[in-house]
């Protein structure tokens, strides 16, 4: 009996330990992303003070990014924050490529709020300007729109690219 309350004494000594360092671990991964987010903020801080707007606002839509990327551990979110987290990487693919590129969403206000897989618009956004925009001579624009269905809620991004062959088609 001892040596059962021994080892039953050991058990509840391990799993404390071991729930006390798995706390220790979530504080410092909320404590990590909180100290990159104020890295971010004095870096944008100081470009604002140097005159540099544009390079304010690019750290701001890539801490507005990274805050949605690992901010919420979320699987869903409203589509108006999808569609806000597409501006904002808009904004950065535009920095690159001079502005060459507009989007246009085209989403009611009931839609918006309805809930969608976060991140789902983004790889979508990056082929649309890898495999049609980026080719295209002048300004190219990508269209965000939804249609109704019966069962669902269809999402439709277009883009005025080069387009493909109907080989690759």
């Amino acid at each position: 009996m001892v040596g059962d309350l021994s080892h039953y004494i050991d058990e509840v000594y391990v799993a404390k330990v071991c729930q006390k360092e798995a706390e220790l671990n979530a504080l410092k991964m909320q404590i990590q992303p909180h100290y990159l987010y104020n890295t971010l903020d004095v870096i944008r801080m100081t470009a604002l003070e140097n005159d540099d707007g544009k390079t304010a606002r690019l750290l701001e839509s890539l801490g507005k990014q990274l805050r949605y990327v690992i901010g919420q551990q979320r699987e869903r979110v409203p589509f108006y924050m999808e569609l806000d987290s597409i501006k904002e990487y808009m904004v950065l693919l535009n920095a690159r490529d001079r502005d060459r590129f507009q989007v246009n969403i085209n989403v009611s206000d009931q839609d918006r709020k309805l809930f969608v897989l976060k991140l789902l618009l983004q790889p979508v956004i990056e082929n649309c300007i890898r495999h049609g925009l980026r080719q295209k001579e002048g300004r190219g624009t990508i269209e965000i729109g939804v249609k109704r269905r019966p069962d669902c809620l269809e999402i439709v991004v277009m883009d005025d690219g080069v387009g493909m062959s109907q080989k690759e088609v």
